[in-house]
């Protein structure tokens, strides 16, 4: 990532060069477009308005962006977010190391570009110039495009990935604009932009977080890796001892519900319902269940076949309840649009009330602020000062860590940070779950990834290659043969039927298994395969 030293245009804020590693996702082909903008907002603010629905929306703030989102993201057709600095320049690399995606030389330019020299100084339609390898349209020119990253300065160690700074005084820019020259368009090029500011020439495009639902009605947003501020500062109104010292985190990407397990989810697998609110109905968070009610749960679950379920961890819940922010509400610092957000002591009439009604945070999730507290995996203790990764909690205690704020709470305890401790044998009518999807099994889920009618998006692999999650193939201690109908277990317990050949050497390390796809990847070879129950 970054450019090299001798690159012709090259700024010091596009060094040092590192390693980056970078996980598949999907990003849409082309910038947001007029139109595009229009259908979600009901108003098009581009400056070039006259150029019509195909052309990029352009002036557009970062905040209008974070509106536009949320508005999205609340019509059902897919989970959105804009792609981080690492994975813009990834994708407009499309695999290509040169100075541009298509070379390192500007002479094609005009083939992929709307810059200076051919664009008469406006936007144009998009895709109408030639796509990358990776079938992206515009990464070079007509407008420069927002990505999610606060501005900072490149580090030189490799990185996996990587989500910027957790707070800036500004926000990354990338790629060129039709008033570009050809060295704007080169594909390290990045610039700081304050987050107020629109420009006829900044745009943005999309990124597709992955969906899954299972036949419980049990829904899953992918929520990325990144690292995270985690707790409360010290000033924060509300803010007990229990939230700091504040930290940094770094979570791997994982996969949350949606929504706090219903009355009605909880009875499918149960039997029964605990609910004190039970007269709320099926679509109302199930309460009044405690930490060993919840493991009793998982067990009769994960025995159903459509996936294993766990508690999140405490790092998890306020990593997704923050969804990239760092205010004290997932939706800035003040509580003066936590009605929008939350079932609280303000509007709730002391009661739980249906999930998903009110407005969602950016990554998707609802009731993250409000309605029943939730329980998670970690057993209570002081937080760390040091930076973590994948914090599991304590090995032991007498009390567990409960999240988030119910329907009989005030504003200050809806906050992100906020968190609490109590007895696993506690159940309270404000108390309640959502769970974590560690896998999924094809078939019995379907997947909301591709089902939208406003954009298009395009599949960028992994590095090296796109494993939907990792495992081993149990007992190859020996070098493999596969034949077709052979078949093989892999160490999170699926088995699955080769449908193809495959002879090689494989001792046991890393492989791929892509249930979407049907494919097993060993050693970079793709066999097809079919679950085998």
């Amino acid at each position: 990532m970054g450019s090299p030293e001798n690159e012709s245009g090259r700024s010091s804020a596009e060094g040092p060069q590192h390693q980056v590693s970078i996980s598949q996702f999907y990003m849409q082909t082309t910038e947001v477009t007029q139109g595009q903008w229009r259908a979600v907002m009901g108003s098009n603010p581009s400056y070039f308005s006259s150029c019509g629905d195909s052309c990029p929306v352009e002036s557009v703030s970062w905040g209008d962006i974070q509106i536009f989102l949320a508005r999205l993201n609340a019509s059902g057709i897919g989970i959105y977010r804009l792609p981080t600095e690492a994975e813009w320049e990834y994708a407009a690399r499309a695999g290509t190391t040169g100075t541009f995606s298509f070379g390192s030389s500007s002479d094609n330019l005009s083939q992929y570009a709307w810059h200076v020299g051919n664009s008469s100084d406006m936007t144009h339609p998009v895709a109408q110039k030639l796509a990358n390898l990776w079938g992206l349209y515009d990464m070079h020119g007509n407008v420069l495009e927002w990505v999610s990253d606060w501005s900072g300065p490149f580090t030189s160690t490799a990185v996996t990935d990587p989500q910027g700074p957790s707070y800036g005084p500004s926000r990354i820019v990338r790629g060129g604009g039709y008033g570009g020259n050809a060295d704007d368009q080169r594909s390290a090029i990045r610039h700081y932009i304050t987050l107020s500011n629109r420009y006829r020439d900044v745009g943005f495009r999309l990124v597709l977080a992955y969906s899954v639902t299972n036949n419980l009605g049990m829904t899953f947003n992918q929520i990325p890796a990144g690292t995270f501020t985690m707790g409360s500062p010290e000033n924060e109104t509300g803010r007990s001892s229990a939230e700091g010292p504040q930290h940094q985190v770094s979570i791997s990407q994982f996969y949350m519900q949606t929504t706090e397990v219903t009355q009605g989810q909880w009875r499918a697998v149960m039997g029964s319902n605990p609910s004190n609110f039970s007269s709320c109905g099926d679509s109302c968070p199930v309460e009044s269940v405690s930490s060993s009610d919840i493991q009793t749960f998982l067990v009769r679950l994960n025995e159903r076949g459509i996936g294993t379920y766990r508690l999140p961890t405490e790092a998890e819940w306020e990593y997704a309840a923050r969804a990239g922010t760092t205010g004290t509400f997932s939706f800035g610092p003040s509580s003066a649009s936590l009605g929008w957000f939350a079932w609280y002591s303000g509007n709730s009439s002391n009661m739980t009330h249906p999930v998903a009604q009110k407005l969602a945070n950016l990554w998707g999730l609802y009731d993250m602020h409000g309605n029943v507290l939730e329980w998670v995996s970690d057993w209570s203790g002081p937080f760390t000062s040091t930076a973590e990764t994948n914090p599991q909690g304590p090995s032991s205690g007498s009390s567990r860590i409960v999240r988030g704020g119910g329907y009989s709470g005030n504003a200050d305890s809806q906050r992100s940070a906020r968190r609490l401790s109590l007895a696993p044998s506690s159940r309270y009518f404000d108390l309640g779950l959502r769970l974590v999807a560690a896998n999924y099994h094809p078939g019995l889920m379907t997947s909301t990834s591709s089902t939208t009618t406003t954009t298009t998006t395009t599949t960028v692999p992994a590095y090296p290659y796109p494993d939907c999650y990792a495992s081993v193939i149990q007992g190859s201690t020996t070098p493999l043969t596969l034949n077709y109908g052979d078949v093989v277990t892999l160490s999170n317990g699926s088995s699955w039927e080769v449908l193809n050949y495959y002879y090689g050497y494989h001792y046991g390390g890393r492989v791929a298994i892509c249930p979407d796809s049907r494919k097993l990847i060993i050693e970079g070879h793709e066999l097809s395969v079919r679950r085998s129950w």
